[in-house]
């Protein structure tokens, strides 16, 4: 089995490539921040193993969502956590439900951990007709169903109000995947006061630009969270990881700053990309721009040869589709340049 998640090819000669094709961050990290991050770095020890359970980092992250420390998880990225939540709560056989398109990952886990992936597809221009998705629910009964909000690729979003009404007809575990939730401002994270079949799940590889360290982090009860520990790996995140993104979360406001500008990046994106011909340009709620072009190969391919990397979907369902995740200024005029030149 191979995992579905395509890389960059260049990812290890990126000099002069623009990396539009992952959803990640465009700018690392302050150089102040980084020198704070690696004066702590200099006081860990190394040769001792990392904390278990992450507890400084958790507590971290609470503050961060105004949760307790034990209603959080940490994992090595959140595609960990989309594991660990399985094999936590289901068993060899059960069934999840998984809304298409979205995250590729989900099945892929789904099919690791012996469960059954059952597919429910969105309708025209991607929308959930809500209502057959809990009528749906209630004949195939699966033990799980996942959410992506704001939807990876679509960069759609269901509204708060939906989600309460399919997990007050639902009686599985809904999993929301929140990873673009900083671009969105949107979340389901109030459902827990009274839903406590609701898991959130979230990271720091996004908003944060944190993708090379892998920090995912799960919200849910008490009880969810205790399952998830008895079935991880000890020391599953490294302590140089807990160590930097305990102090970017200290430092919260350079992180706000940055996600406004790819919010701003976004539209602006948008507003170009939608005054071309033969282009269909979603609205999206996350770090990236879906567009349907009949052309979309041949897109794909004079993007590549010009070293601006985006995402071509191989899949049937959206062979007709490129996503195009939000870059700098410059990297996205250059995608434009090219682009209008095809």
């Amino acid at each position: 089995m191979h995992t579905p998640i395509h890389c960059c090819k260049d990812y290890g000669r990126r000099i002069n490539v623009i990396i539009l094709n992952a959803n990640e961050m465009p700018f690392d990290l302050p150089e102040s921040l980084k020198e704070e991050i690696l004066n702590e770095l200099s006081l860990v020890n190394w040769n001792r193993y990392p904390d278990i359970y992450c507890d400084k980092l958790r507590t971290a992250l609470g503050d961060y969502v105004q949760k307790e420390y034990e209603m959080i998880a940490v994992g090595n990225g959140s595609d960990e956590l989309i594991s660990l939540v399985m094999r936590a709560l289901m068993g060899y056989g059960d069934r999840v439900m998984i809304v298409e398109p979205t995250f590729s990952m989900y099945s892929f886990y789904a099919k690791l951990n012996g469960i059954e992936a059952i597919n429910f597809n969105t309708e025209d221009d991607f929308e959930l007709n809500i209502e057959l998705l809990k009528k749906t629910l209630n004949i195939k009964k699966p033990k799980m169903l996942i959410l992506c909000n704001p939807n990876n690729p679509t960069g759609n979003c269901i509204e708060i109000e939906a989600i309460k009404d399919i997990a007050s007809d639902y009686d599985g575990y809904l999993v929301l995947d929140e990873a673009y939730y900083e671009f969105h401002g949107a979340s389901g994270i109030g459902l827990l006061e009274n839903y406590k079949n609701v898991i959130i799940l979230r990271t720091l590889s996004k908003a944060f630009g944190l993708a090379g360290l892998r920090v995912g982090y799960a919200i849910a009860t008490k009880n969810i969270i205790e399952s998830i520990f008895s079935v991880k790996s000890p020391y599953n995140v490294n302590s140089l990881t807990q160590t930097a993104a305990i102090k970017v979360l200290e430092h919260i406001e350079v992180i706000k700053g940055r996600i406004e500008i790819i919010k701003s990046e976004r539209e602006r994106m948008y507003n170009q990309l939608n005054k071309m011909k033969n282009l269909k340009v979603y609205p999206s709620k996350a770090n990236f721009l879906l567009i349907k072009s009949l052309n979309s190969y041949q897109i794909s391919e004079k993007l590549n040869l010009e070293k601006v990397k985006i995402r071509y979907f191989e899949n049937q369902s959206l062979k007709d589709f490129i996503r195009v995740s939000i870059g700098s200024r410059e990297e996205n005029d250059r995608f434009i340049e090219v682009l209008g030149g095809i």
